[in-house]
Parts: C-alpha cells; structure tokens; sequence
C-alpha cells in the first residue's frame, strides 16, 4: 500500500508542476492563433471515425449499436504483450486467457463462435469452439480495434450472435500523404520473463502507400503469487505488410499477414503427482496466413462499389508427451478459408442510404493423428485412434445477402431496417475409424432482421438508440464433426445440430461534449436452440442442442476530463444468464467487473508530453455459477503506467501491474488447480517498460 500511496502522491501534487512548466514556456513565447486553436484542443474528448460501419466515415456517436473504439495511441502506451490487454476493463467485454497466448473474447456473456473476429472487415478463419488458440493478428500492425456489443447477423452473418471485433491495419478512411517513416520498439514483462521487438517502414503520397514490419516475441510461463504455471509460455515470430494504390476513383488496397507460435497449453495436465501428467503440453509452429486484397469505385457521390477478397491457412499442431511412459501424441488441424464479399452503397440524399452486399465463404479442414508409442490395445486404446483424424475432410459453404435501409425522419429522428438471408452448407467425407464413417451433408438456411429507432435529445451531443433483432448462428464444422480430446477431456461433434436463433432488444444512451462522454447500454438476449457440451460419459463431451437460454444486462463507460489534464475514467459490466429449460445458471457467465481510475496528461515541454494512469480492475463474487462451476471470490488489481513522448518520434512507457501481487482465480480461466498445481493462475506483480522510435523524413 505505500507504494500506491506514493504514486498518488506523484500524480495528484508534482502532476501540475508540469503544466505550470508549459504554461511559462509559452507565455514567454509568441502565441499565434494556431497555438490558442490547438491549447483549446488539448483536453478535448474527439468522437474518432469508425470503420465497421455500412457507411464510410460514421462517428462514433452516429453508430447503432454500443461500440467500444481502442486506437493506436492507446496501444502503444499500454505496451500489451498480448491481446487479453488490449480488451481488458472495457465496457461489455471480458475474456477467459490461459498463458500468455490462449485469449477467448466475449462479448455481453457470449464468446467463442458466438463473437465473430475480422481482421480489415474480413472473417478470420479461427472456428473457434472453446479451444486454447491464440488471436493471430499481430498487435504491432493494429491501427485501431472496434468491438461492436450485440448481435449483427443483419451485416455480418453467422458468428456475430454476440457481436463484432474488428481489428483494423489499414483505415480506408485515413488514406493521407505522409513522408517516409521507420519504427523500432522494445518491451519487456517481468512476470512472463517476456520480451517483445518489433519493426517497421510505412510511406505514403496522394496516390500509393504502404506500411510493413514484423514482431518477435519470447515469454516464458508466468509467475504467480502461487509460483510458476506450467505450459504458459508464448513465443511468436510474425510479419505483416499492406499497400494501397489509388486512381482516380477507383482504390486497390492489399494487406496480408503471418504469425508461426508456439503456445503452451496451461490447462491441461502439468502436475507431476497426476498419473496423467503430461511433460510437453503446446501448439508447435501454429501458423495462420492472410492476404487480403480490395477494390473499392466511388462512382458517384451517391455510389460506391467495393469488392473484398481474401484467402487464409490455418494451421494447428498439437503437441502432447506423457510424462509416466513418454508417450507423445502429436494431432494437426488444417483450416482453408476463402472469402468474397461484394458491397454497394447508395445515398439517395442526405436523408436516406441503402447499403446491400453478398457475403461468400468456403472453408475446408482436414487433420492428422499419430500416436508415437503405442503402449495399449483394443477399441478403447490408442492402437483405436492412431492415424483417425479428429475431424475428417470436411467443407463449409456459406452464401449470404443483405440489405439496410438508413433514413433521417426529421433533425432528431433516425431509423435503420436491414434483413438477410444466409444459406450455408456443409459436408464431411467421414472416416471408417470415426465417429462419422461415411461422407454427410448437413443445410442450414436462416433469416435476419434488424430495426434501430435513435433520437437524438442535443444533435451532435446527446443521443438514445433502441433496437430489435432476430440473429443466427449455424454450427461450425469443429461442432459437428469433431471427436477428439480437448481441455483433458474428449469432445465430440453433431452432425444433427440446428442453428441458434437469438432475439435481441437493446437500448444504448450515448453523450459527448467536448469534457465528457458517455455510453450506456441494457439488453435483453432470448436464444433457441443453444448450442452446449454435454457429458455423455466415458470423459466425453458432446455438442448438443439443449435448451432454450436468455441473457440481459447492462454495461457503460465514462470519461470525464475535470481539470487541466487530469480526467476519469470507469466502465462497468453486469450479466446474467439463464438456461430456461431447465431453470438453471448458464456456465461462463463472468461475474459484475468494472475498471476505474485516474489519468494525468500534459505536456513538459514544447516537445515532450508525459502521461499517468492509476487503474484499478474489481470483479465480484460470482454469486450464480453454472453446472460443475464454483462461487469464484472477487478480487481487486491495481495498475500503474507511466509514459513520455518526445514529438512523435519517441515514446518511453512503463508500467506496474498488480501492484498489490494480489492471489486471484479468473473465473472464465480454463485453468485447473487440480491439474497444474498452482491455486491462483493469474500474473503477479509485473514490472514493464518499453521504447519506441520512429525515424520520419519530413
């Protein structure tokens, strides 16, 4: 606590010597209007341009639904090791991580295949289905990161039952003439022993730009207040490049991007003392490769035309030694995806939009199994399950088209109504070892529908949205032909699943002025057919439509900029769930959580600015866990950053985490204290720094 009390001491009574500094510096200078337009601006709250929108150039007030932007700036100063940081304490968002690497976001009590990830406004081909991966957007390349709460099955398909996260490298939006720059950083995370490089060259004219770098990262397993967690390690080597070449009305932009990982897996078993114990639990070489190309015609000023392509490889490579007999199991997962999505826009005035496209997916996957030693025999041995893939050769096709109407009823009301009609299908070529021996094919079809009535109490400050639809989402090949292990267990796929529907109500009250800002939203979310694992014996888990589920809740954040550089901050998010069926407590439902603080900013100097940031993170006792879960205790964390920037050449960042060291059980962590031997699987105290120059020609 004295180390707290001191960082307290700094921010609230040395901060404003730094802005008595600037302020004698520049009344001993010249002031021109520039410099009285820019001090105006200094503390300003600005409403940034979002980019997963129908519309080019929306604010983020003009948005529907509750929208959380994180931007470049915020990144940097934050030197996040992995992606867990990026979200953490935001509005309405919450994650389950394992290690440094494993991240499951969620969103508003829904995670997995229920949050759809893109990457530039593309779908990333993770299939996600409650497993240990890593997110494989590099955190370097990341302009800006926008996560839409609630669900958008009307724009994006299936996935997006639960919401949207989109992570932006290349803003169309921003396509402005800058000089040649290169950047170099560093950073080091005493809890992970975890190191960080990364590097990069960007240039830009009227016409062409491009930007790319690559990352190096090392962290060895985490430290705890309990000791080390075993397979918590993640080291990754990644590159990433992007251009755009514009020509007259007609824009080509191309983005791409490869990670190779190794990831440790944590939540298996790591003790010793287990007669299952395992003494090499990882993903080896995990790589993902993404190259995505655009091309975008405003034909008009009312139309524009844009077509999106993609192509990705994913590859998965579980590596698992039994520590009692050496025998190792080595299983590989192979994901092909191709995407084509066409868009058209067309304002027919400043009152109304129509937007409509196409969405088109394929996806293929295929996989290996070989068990090295064979030290067993019969059906239920491994001799049974050597060379059987987990899930045979399988595909996806998914089709679907949209269209959203926009329109301004009067200066304060505006109302938007979009439909969709997906049809997806999916086959399997079985395996006579399998579970499914011979080829199937399995259809879903669906319709979405969305309606959003805004009216606007102060225009262009003060604004409340409520909105209504009916979403999907069809089950993932992983969910209907997977058999195999998973988390310690086994998990195995149904081919007879039916798609999730989920009905959605939601209001949101949004506030900016130019000091403060806010957003607060309630919901309500009604879902059929809800896809969960059941045990059906034998340490199996199987995927089956079991119940019909609601969730409802409230999440809001705040900023408020009071005094001279000085602002506060806070978010807040409060879910339940319910399996109605069986009046029961959904599983994975985080507990009420919410982020806090105080943050200093000003200027030192004409050149440098220095920033302070005290966080606090509180989660509650979890009070209504699900089937098999415990009453997790809450917990308070404690954070401190501290940072400089020199122009915008260099950037000095620092960082305390836990401050307290405080013992503490995640209770979204897949991590067992029974299988790793560590009670509490959350980082200690950690000490960070890092350093960012960036070479500019101008």
């Amino acid at each position: 606590m004295k180390l707290l009390h001191y960082i307290l001491f700094i921010m609230i009574i040395f901060s404003p010597v730094y802005s008595q500094t600037e302020s004698a510096e520049n009344s001993a200078a010249p002031e021109t209007d520039k410099k009285e337009e820019n001090k105006e601006k200094k503390y300003t709250i600005l409403d940034p341009v979002i980019v997963t929108s129908t519309r080019p150039g929306t604010k983020k007030l003009e948005q529907k639904t509750p929208v959380n932007i994180i931007e470049r700036k915020e990144i940097e100063e934050k030197i996040p090791q992995s992606h867990d940081e990026i979200f953490k304490g935001k509005a309405g968002i919450d994650l389950s991580h394992s290690g440094a690497g494993i991240s499951r976001p969620m969103i508003r009590g829904l995670s997995d295949s229920r949050v759809l990830l893109l990457a530039d406004g593309i779908r990333i081909s993770e299939l996600r289905h409650g497993g240990n991966h890593a997110l494989s957007v590099d955190i370097s390349s990341i302009e800006q990161v926008e996560i839409l709460r609630g669900a958008s099955s009307v724009i994006y398909g299936t996935d997006a039952l639960g919401g949207v996260i989109n992570f932006i490298t290349q803003p169309r939006n921003n396509l402005t003439e800058k000089p040649f720059s290169a950047n170099a950083s560093v950073s080091y995370d005493s809890a992970s022993s975890g190191t960080m490089a990364s590097a990069s060259v960007a240039d830009s004219s009227e016409h062409f730009g491009y930007k790319a770098g690559g990352k190096i990262k090392d962290t060895g397993n985490i430290q705890t207040p309990d000791g080390e967690l075993p397979f918590s390690f993640h080291d990754v080597k990644s590159g990433f490049g992007n251009m755009y070449y514009l020509a007259g009305k007609n824009l080509f932009a191309l983005s791409s991007y490869f990670t190779y990982s190794d990831i440790g897996v944590p939540v298996l078993a790591s003790d010793p003392a287990l007669p299952n114990a395992l003494s090499k639990a990882q993903f080896e070489g995990e790589t993902h490769t993404f190259v995505h190309g655009t091309y975008e015609r405003n034909m008009s000023l009312q139309d524009t035309l844009s077509l999106d392509m993609a192509y990705q490889y994913h590859e998965r490579h579980m590596r698992q030694v039994f520590a009692k007999n050496g025998n190792p199991v080595n299983i590989d997962v192979d994901i092909t995806t191709v995407n084509a999505d066409p868009r058209w826009t067309h304002e027919f005035s400043d009152t109304n939009a129509l937007s409509a496209g196409m969405q088109n997916i394929f996806m293929a996957a295929g996989s290996a199994r070989e068990i090295l030693k064979l030290v067993a025999t019969g059906p239920s041995g491994p001799v049974a399950y050597n060379g059987v893939p987990v899930i045979p050769d399988s595909m996806q096709s998914q089709n679907g088209v949209y269209v959203q109407d926009e329109w301004k009823i009067s200066s304060r009301w505006f109302q938007t109504l979009g439909a969709r009609y997906d049809f997806i299908y999916s086959e399997t070529q079985g395996h006579p070892n399998h579970i499914i021996k011979t080829a199937q094919t399995d259809m879903d079809h669906n319709v979405s529908a969305t309606y959003n009535l805004e009216y606007f109490f102060v225009p262009e400050h003060v604004k409340y949205t409520i909105g209504v639809s009916r979403s999907f989402r069809a089950p993932i090949l992983l969910e209907r032909y997977f058999d195999g292990p998973h988390q310690g267990g086994n998990d195995r796929g149904n081919p007879d699943l039916d798609p999730e529907i989920g009905w959605n109500t939601q209001g949101t009250l949004k506030i900016l002025y130019p000091f403060f800002s806010m957003e607060w939203g309630l919901y309500y979310n009604y879902i059929t057919q809800y896809i969960e694992k059941v045990d059906i014996g034998s340490n199996t888990d199987e995927y089956q439509n079991v119940h019909k589920a609601h969730l409802y809740g409230t999440d809001a954040d705040f900023a408020w900029n009071f005094f001279r550089g000085f602002s506060l901050f806070g978010s807040i998010t409060a879910i339940r769930g319910q399996n109605l069926s069986q009046n029961a407590n959904l599983s994975d439902i985080p507990p009420v959580k919410g982020r806090y603080g105080l943050r200093f900013e000003d200027a030192i100097s004409a050149r440098w600015k220095m920033w302070q940031e005290l966080a606090f993170l509180s989660a509650a006792d979890v009070l209504y866990p699900g089937e098999g879960e415990d009453k997790t205790p809450g917990y308070t964390t404690v954070d401190y950053y501290l940072g400089f920037r020199y122009g915008s050449s260099l950037i000095l960042s620092f960082y305390v985490k836990n401050l307290a060291d405080k013992g503490y059980h995640d209770h979204l962590s897949r991590v067992d204290p029974t299988l790793s031997g560590v009670k509490w699987e959350q980082p200690g105290r950690s000490f960070g720094a890092g350093v960012s120059y960036t070479f500019s020609a101008e």
